[in-house]
């Protein structure tokens, strides 16, 4: 029993009121390119990522994910198919809304009994595509690290054997 000046540890925590939504608010925060839109009949969450785009789609009234619904995305003189991840989730791989700025988009929904044209803008900040680069530049140092690293070692193996010869061919000149 717990009386005063006993610590029994932290309280329980609340369980979260909109379960449905959850998944999809973690996805939002988990990166600084996300922008959300609705419609009267589909909620839209986009998620820019390093490589392309993660299209959240739930039906409006229910909460519930929408799947096998089919989505194309367009954007600035490119259109792409989104492909079904999971129930409710949709991908769509393109390196071109990995650029710092504004990109409209607009996504085309079609389900077996209805079809919506929704439009949003994805805001991609300077500071996003740092680490990727940052990233790249690690990967490229690496290489370089490794060639020199191999470039040493074929270089110690070769005055090795160097060195072994010329000792051979005094110690065959010595004997003579």
């Amino acid at each position: 029993m717990a009386h005063e000046g006993e610590d029994h540890g932290a309280p329980a925590q609340a369980a979260p009121t909109d379960v449905g939504r959850a998944p999809r608010a973690a996805a939002a925060t988990a990166t600084a390119t996300a922008t959300a839109t609705a419609t009267e009949t589909f909620a839209l969450l986009a998620v820019g990522e390093r490589d392309g785009l993660t299209l959240y789609l739930d039906d409006v009234a229910t909460n519930a994910p929408v799947d096998g619904a089919r989505l194309e995305v367009q954007g600035d003189g490119w259109t792409a198919g989104a492909a079904r991840v999971e129930a409710g989730v949709y991908q769509v791989a393109s390196d071109r809304l990995a650029s710092p700025g504004s990109h409209p988009l607009t996504v085309v929904v079609q389900t077996d009994d209805s079809a919506d044209l929704m439009t949003l803008t994805l805001e991609v900040p300077d500071g996003v595509t740092a680490p990727r680069r940052a990233a790249e530049a690690t990967s490229r140092n690496a290489r370089v690290v490794w060639g020199a690293s191999g470039a040493v070692v074929l270089a110690g193996a070769g005055l090795v054997a160097v060195r072994r010869r010329s000792r051979r061919l005094r110690q065959e000149g010595e004997s003579r």
